[in-house]
């Protein structure tokens, strides 16, 4: 059968070796395993446009619900803006791989969730930072990682600006009411969805 490359896989006959920071494994395989899409596709062919796709609690606790046509829209305007923004800047993992890295850092809520998706669908590592961290393991997330673009809720942003004051260079705030940062360009999640 031959092999076929893609990416750090290399299948040959039934077997599929999978190379990570430099250990080699192989796994059993079938055929249904060479031809796997890629995970956003993946949603796409699993219900259609009209389907109820993502549930949330508003601030005034109505459940409102997104369709799978909605989350598509969404996913390809932030996909879009990323691009055009030149928001996802490439940095090197440990093994000194060219990565691109986008950082979260919020509550759960529905934006998170297609960020998450478009990071699948632009092939972007997406580091999630949490307030239950601390402020010091969090710094060192940021400093290891270099990113400079976040998105975040409106009160993760002064904590954000102030353990890295020179690296963010671009913030998305999930909410549209923020205090203005200096050094750090700021769009809202929306107007990041409009200029896709």
């Amino acid at each position: 059968m031959g092999n076929t490359q893609a990416s750090d896989i290399t299948f040959t006959d039934n077997s599929a070796h999978f190379i990570r920071h430099g250990h080699k494994s192989t796994t059993s395989t079938t055929d249904e395993l060479k031809h796997l899409t890629h995970l956003y596709k993946r949603l796409l062919d699993t219900t259609t446009p009209d389907n109820p796709t993502i549930s949330y609690l508003t601030p005034d606790n109505q459940i409102k619900t997104i369709n799978l046509g909605q989350v598509d829209h969404m996913v390809k305007s932030l996909a879009k803006a990323i691009i055009a923004l030149d928001l996802s800047k490439t940095t090197q993992d440990d093994c000194g791989k060219d990565i691109k890295i986008i950082g979260v850092m919020s509550n759960s809520r529905y934006e998170w969730l297609i960020l998450c998706i478009a990071s699948w669908f632009l092939n972007i590592t997406l580091v999630p930072l949490y307030n239950t961290l601390g402020t010091e393991a969090i710094q060192h997330i940021l400093k290891e990682t270099k990113m400079e673009i976040i998105f975040a809720n409106s009160k993760s942003i002064p904590v954000l600006c102030e353990l890295a004051p020179d690296q963010l260079k671009t913030i998305v705030s999930f909410d549209d009411n923020f205090a203005p940062i200096k050094g750090a360009k700021i769009y809202t999640f929306k107007e990041i969805l409009d200029i896709g």
